[in-house]
């Protein structure tokens, strides 16, 4: 179970930075990643989503590993959210033919952890 509650922080505290950052750098970050906030509707949307969700799933994320009773749990979650981060993302590059190096990233990151935690939660089924 090491391997599971490794996993959960590592992934929570990715998604805590992320949420602070864009918390607290919305406008860095969404240039950094192509997004143009053109109105304050838009920045609060961005802030909300990269920001206060990303921050407190990674917070959930933390919480998850800190415990066996809420590990197993924390896993599933954390697979069925990197597949549906991944499978988005796919979608979304087939239907505008366009892919860059940051999508790749994120994208091998979300099935790398989507996997690992199957794996993970068919190990602990299996015992």
């Amino acid at each position: 179970m090491f391997l599971g509650k490794l996993l959960l922080w590592i992934n929570g505290l990715a998604f805590c930075a992320t949420g602070f950052i864009g918390f607290f750098g919305s406008s860095n970050f969404a240039a950094f990643i192509g997004y143009a906030l053109l109105s304050g509707a838009a920045q609060t949307e961005f802030v909300a989503n990269y920001g206060g969700l990303y921050l407190f799933y990674g917070f959930y994320l933390c919480w998850c590993g800190t415990a066996f009773e809420r590990s197993v749990q924390g896993i599933a979650v954390l697979c069925f959210t990197s597949l549906g981060f991944f499978t988005g993302r796919i979608f979304g590059s087939i239907i505008t033919a366009e892919i860059d190096a940051t999508q790749l990233v994120f994208a091998s990151w979300e099935l790398i952890t989507a996997l690992l935690a199957l794996v993970l939660l068919f190990k602990l089924k299996s015992h």
